[in-house]
């Protein structure tokens, strides 16, 4: 690899390749490469910042506005633009990978195994005689007992809308197995 490289390269480094600049040439280089840097640090600063006020605005919209709202006996107001400020409750799912295994077989278990989506993926031409020859191959695998290995989860909108249905029927659904947060929130619709 190192001869086919000095081939190309004459042998020479990259950084000293014997290249005809001048000062300009170089000092543009050299902003260049600092301005990369430093707008480098500032997305990272403005995705820190970005999460921060993500944070700020969940506070105000799950916790201190609809405390106040509580507090003085609303659930719902219009502002004077005609945007109407609502208090809901909201449910939160999710399944962490630790819990995969266990919250499935709860699933399962209780009657909702149909909840599970489950994948299988295989790269094949776009031809439908690689489609066919793929099909009779997937076929044959199993017809010989070959165990294919798939990718089982629960779409996270499915397991919210689940989980809201199943609380607001009394089922008891094990919080910590699925993540489960509820709450109230706010919403502003506006006008």
């Amino acid at each position: 690899m190192s001869d086919y490289l000095d081939d190309i390269l004459g042998s020479e480094e990259l950084n000293t390749l014997n290249v005809e600049t001048n000062d300009a040439d170089m000092r543009r280089i050299v902003d260049l490469a600092n301005k990369q840097i430093n707008l480098e640090q500032e997305v990272v600063g403005l995705e820190q910042q970005l999460k921060n006020k993500k944070e700020e605005l969940r506070n105000v919209k799950e916790h201190d506005l609809p405390d106040a709202f509580a507090e003085v006996g609303l659930s719902e107001i219009k502002l004077q633009d005609g945007s109407r400020v609502k208090v809901e409750p909201f449910v939160n799912a999710h399944i962490s990978k630790a819990n995969t295994e266990k919250a499935h077989a709860w699933l399962e278990d209780n009657g909702f195994g149909d909840l599970i989506d489950k994948e299988l993926n295989a790269k094949f031409g776009r031809t439908d005689a690689e489609l066919e020859k793929f099909q009779r191959m997937f076929s044959h695998l199993e017809e010989n007992g070959c165990k294919l290995t798939t990718k089982e989860a629960v779409h996270h909108m499915r397991l919210k809308a689940f989980a809201k249905e199943q609380l607001e029927k009394g089922t008891d659904v094990p919080v910590d197995l699925f993540g489960l947060y509820t709450g109230l929130k706010t919403t502003i619709a506006k006008k």
